[in-house]
């Protein structure tokens, strides 16, 4: 939900995003949760990550099993 939400998702199901840019280009089939404006916006395969807050996660691209709770948290990883 959010402008370009999911926007890359092919075939990756029980997926959810909340906030504009909320895992962007994601093409990963395991489930990932991204809330907040750009949260996880650069993953791409990665799964099992939770990220809630604005810009949380978002330098993750294949990271497995990671969670950011909080504004910016873990912008690099």
């Amino acid at each position: 939900m959010g402008f370009q939400a999911l926007n890359a998702n092919a075939g990756g199901s029980q997926h959810v995003a909340v906030g504009s840019r909320a895992l962007k280009s994601t093409t990963a089939t395991y489930p990932n949760t991204a809330i907040g404006y750009s949260s996880l916006d650069s993953n791409t395969t990665g799964g099992a990550n939770t990220a809630v807050g604005s810009y949380s996660l978002t330098a993750n691209k294949t990271g497995i099993n990671n969670v950011a709770v909080g504004n910016a948290m873990f912008q690099v990883h």
